[in-house]
């Protein structure tokens, strides 16, 4: 969300967190009925978060903010002035909240006056899996903390659906917490949850944020404060889950801890890369979410590979899209550097300098999958989603992913014995001709796959397998070598296009 003017608001800073901290549990769970008397849920905060979608951030706030005051209700303002940076008057914020509650909010920071004798909210509202999450508002402070946002969603979806049993002690590790969204949000799914981060401030917040969801900090769920996997030395984890720094260091001095990654964004994570391994559980697994920032479209694969190199880990890594250099700039900047200030047009044309300098083309945004398996040899996958299925990259997809990637390289006897079946929806679309060696073939969404062009053999073992066919039966139905046609099923399965029962 784009961030106002903090000239405009007032607040020149972020809110003492010691002061927050000191609020006792029984204010947040206060302030919890109170958004649960107004109505206020995870889904009406995504309601005004989908308005305007087809507008930049700089536009969309103000239309956020107005179509909030113009449906009037308590409900509307409330979160007009929690999540969309609206300020509130005196009359508006009691009418909202209760005076009780309204100068309580009042008295600690949580609600600060501006210089129009109006009130705005010191830090911002969001929700991800049925639990609020309060992070800074102003996130190119240095010492901002991060809440939910569109990674974490992703993150999320691809590990709350997760059917498979977990192994080791089923615990979860949140690695560079933030305000803890994922470690509260997972918390139900695991057994045991911890959250690291670097910042003192995080952890505060995310402590606050127990608080908030009227939960208690115990074993089962803790938040450490530390340098990456520092705080949980010698612990293993069934999943780890994150979204690195990923934001190139410009050197201008700008945004927060939590989002700079060293001059090409990537460094933080090809540390976290480089010590998975001592930290997963065997079986368990690892999900990012990364903006690998780069020059041509495979870059962020070779530096993966060289990182992962000689780990004992699975990988499926889902490209999900490609951002041009100077688009992204437009879209990052806002949140790095005030947009309302005289320095800001400085501050871009630097930015825009600085990738250039360093070869950044594009970004690449891309889901990581790795697992810890100690028998197999390592082996890695990409798969290039399709744009409409960019929120579909589920747990189910992981495990049907691994186990055909699996399957492709065992040895020959576990691989016949091997059921096949196409991914959903596949379909044979009309030809113009029967003799060609290519097929126009098409996947429903849930397969995370493009339709196109498929080579004629491809898509015969696709519509033998179906819904579930036995290895042996298709390959004698096919034309060809056995050992050929078991190459080719090989291939599939290793790039997706097939998977194994």
């Amino acid at each position: 969300m784009w961030p106002m003017d903090l000239a405009s608001s007032g607040h020149t800073g972020l809110p003492d967190m010691n002061r927050l901290e000191a609020l006792p549990a029984k204010f947040w769970s206060l302030f919890q009925a109170r958004l649960d008397a107004l109505g206020v849920d995870e889904e009406t905060i995504r309601r005004f978060d989908f308005l305007g979608p087809d507008l930049g951030d700089t536009l969309r706030l103000p239309l956020q903010q107005w179509l909030a005051r113009e449906e009037g209700s308590l409900n509307s303002l409330a979160v007009a002035f929690l999540r969309l940076q609206e300020q509130l008057s005196w009359n508006e914020l009691q009418q909202v909240f209760g005076g009780v509650l309204a100068a309580e909010m009042r008295s600690v920071g949580l609600a600060f006056a501006t210089l129009h004798d109006q009130f705005g909210f010191s830090l911002r509202l969001g929700a991800l899996g049925g639990r609020w999450i309060l992070s800074d508002r102003h996130l190119f402070h240095p010492d901002a903390v991060m809440g939910s946002s569109a990674a974490t969603s992703r993150i999320y979806v691809a590990t709350a659906e997760d059917a498979t049993p977990w192994p080791g002690d089923g615990a979860l590790l949140d690695l560079g917490c933030g305000g803890g969204a994922l470690a509260l949000a997972l918390q139900p799914t695991a057994a045991r949850v911890a959250g690291c981060d670097i910042s003192a401030r995080a952890i505060a917040l995310a402590r606050i944020n127990v608080m908030l969801n009227g939960l208690r900090e115990a074993q089962a769920l803790a938040f450490r404060e530390g340098d990456l996997f520092a705080p949980c030395s010698g612990e293993r984890y069934s999943r780890i889950v994150c979204q690195p720094p990923f934001i190139p260091d410009v050197g201008l001095g700008h945004g927060a801890t939590f989002a700079s990654g060293g001059a090409l964004g990537d460094a933080v994570t090809l540390r976290i890369l480089r010590e998975l391994t001592a930290h997963l559980a065997p079986g368990g697994r690892a999900v990012l979410c990364v903006e690998w920032a780069g020059g041509e479209a495979d870059s962020w694969r070779r530096r993966v590979l060289q990182a992962l190199e000689g780990q004992p880990l699975l990988g499926i890594h889902c490209e999900m899209f490609r951002t041009p250099m100077e688009d992204y700039c437009a879209l990052l900047a806002p949140y790095l550097h005030p947009p309302a200030s005289s320095s800001y047009g400085e501050f871009l044309k630097g930015m825009l300098a600085h990738y250039r300098k360093v070869g950044i083309d594009a970004i690449d945004l891309v889901m990581h999958f790795l697992e810890l398996d100690e028998e197999s040899s390592a082996r890695h996958a990409v798969r290039q989603v399709p744009l409409a299925s960019l929120d579909h990259v589920s747990a189910g997809f992981a495990d049907a992913a691994f186990h055909a990637l699996r399957i492709a390289y065992a040895p020959d006897e576990a691989f016949r014995k091997v059921t096949l079946r196409a991914p959903s929806g596949f379909r044979l679309l009309a030809q113009d001709d029967d003799t060609a060696d290519t097929v126009n073939v098409e996947f429903g969404p849930g397969a995370l796959l493009p339709g196109g062009q498929l080579p004629a053999q491809a898509a015969s073992i696709l519509a033998l397998a179906g819904d579930g066919a036995e290895l042996g039966e298709v390959v004698s139905a096919l034309d060809g070598t056995a050992e050929s046609n078991e190459g080719l099923i090989r291939q599939m399965l290793a790039q997706g296009l097939l998977y194994a029962a």
